[in-house]
């Protein structure tokens, strides 16, 4: 068994939950979940992922070298034109695309992002009436 398909069993063989896990080590249930099904397209960039694993490795007492290893001869064939730091351009231009992308830069909820985006625009309208009335009196 490789040290991929391991993540799940070494947190199930602990009785964790995924959101123990998350709460723990601050990476979102998805991407967890994402990690041990090793479903590679509901990731965030490269760089980031390698960061999750390193992490998620460590915190399961695994070797995350080997996790690592794994990881990147798994997405050798995705992008072979990547440099030493391993950023996916091309998964960066994939996140821009989503209706929110930058709600996932910030690691926060689409619903969190509507409603501050309300607020937003509840502040500037209040502003440019008070900015009418003062101007108009």
């Amino acid at each position: 068994m490789d040290s991929l398909t391991q993540l799940k069993k070494v947190r199930e063989d602990r009785q964790l939950t995924l959101h123990d896990v998350s709460d723990v080590l601050r990476i979102s249930v998805e991407y967890l979940d994402a990690l041990e099904r090793k479903d590679y397209g509901k990731l965030p960039e490269r760089v980031y992922t390698i960061g999750f694993l390193r992490n998620y490795a460590n915190y399961l007492d695994l070797n995350s070298e080997d996790l690592v290893r794994q990881f990147r001869s798994a997405m050798k064939g995705e992008n072979e034109s990547l440099g030493p730091e391993d950023v996916s351009k091309s998964s960066f231009v994939a996140n821009l695309r989503g209706k929110f992308w930058w709600a996932k830069l910030l690691r926060c909820s689409e619903r969190i992002v509507q409603a501050e985006i309300m607020y937003f625009v509840l502040i500037v309208v209040l502003l440019i009436l008070a900015i009418d009335f003062l101007l108009g009196h």
